[in-house]
């Protein structure tokens, strides 16, 4: 049986998640152990990591951060990938290459900080989605593509440059609040 997001925010709510559980462990844990016995790590490094994105998942769940439309498996399955490159990068072990590639240290780290690097382009592009095409549009021309204000103004027809200066700090101030209310995802950025 599949759990969707709505069943399992109330399975969790109620108490009633030992069926969850046991499904989590059939699907998940096989996929964290293969990940993680082919980047260094043993059957029991995957348990434990397991055990802790569990146990996050949970909590993120009860906090009411979890969205229902959300795939739970590829959440949890997100979180042990982080934890384990996390520990990885603490104890600096090699992350391990596909056959063919040179595995030095180095290009272990390089692989590593391009996997970080997407995870928060990811966690940032979530963010930004969050915040209305509008501001979303707006912070990307001004952030990522770095255009002036007279460019944003003439690209999203704004009336002058004063009214771009304008939105944009509204949409700033959206993002600030967005990120208040969601600190877990800050702290997502952070750690990786």
């Amino acid at each position: 049986m599949k759990y969707s997001g709505a069943a399992i925010i109330e399975a969790i709510h109620k108490g009633t998640d030992r069926d969850l559980l046991k499904f989590l462990y059939k699907t998940v844990l096989p996929r964290v152990t293969r990940y993680v016995l082919k980047n260094n790590g043993n059957s029991e490094d995957a348990f434990d990591i397991f055990q802790d994105a569990v146990v996050a998942f949970h909590r993120y769940v009860k906090e009411n951060k979890f969205r229902e439309e959300g795939n739970p498996e590829t959440f949890i399955f997100c979180i042990c990938r982080n934890l384990w490159i996390n520990k990885i990068r603490r104890e600096k072990k090699q992350v391990r290459m596909p056959d063919g590639y040179e595995r030095y240290e180095d290009d272990a780290r390089s692989a590593l900080e391009g996997i970080i690097t997407e995870e928060r382009a990811v966690i940032i592009r979530t963010i930004l989605s969050k915040l209305g095409k509008k501001c979303e549009e707006l912070l990307k021309m001004s952030i990522y593509d770095d255009m002036s204000l007279k460019e944003i103004c003439l690209r999203m027809g704004f009336t002058s440059e004063d009214a771009v200066k304008t939105q944009k700090y509204k949409c700033k101030q959206k993002l600030i609040g967005f990120i208040k209310e969601h600190d877990g995802l800050i702290e997502g950025i952070k750690q990786n």
